[in-house]
């Protein structure tokens, strides 16, 4: 997902420092620096987490919910017995 938000074509390179993969520009890019770049990828890279997480608390806020309304849904009260039948 990093490589495709970059606007320069690049390969999946691991950092040694950064201990993450990025996307390395091909080419040199007039103005930028390897430093600026590598900021943006941790940029997307946050971005992607955040919004990963957020479609995770969602869909388990949703099965909680469904398994909940599922329970109670399936809980009958006990009946109460008449007098006839609670002397049989």
């Amino acid at each position: 997902m990093v490589c495709s938000r970059t606007d320069w074509k690049g390969e999946y390179v691991l950092d040694d420092k950064l201990k993450i993969k990025w996307c390395k520009p091909t080419e040199l890019i007039p103005g930028r620096n390897e430093t600026e770049l590598k900021k943006q990828i941790l940029s997307y890279i946050n971005d992607s987490q955040t919004i990963g997480f957020a479609v995770l608390l969602s869909y388990s806020l949703l099965i909680i919910f469904a398994v909940c309304c599922i329970h109670w849904c399936n809980t009958e009260e006990p009946k109460k017995l008449s007098q006839e039948e609670e002397c049989l």
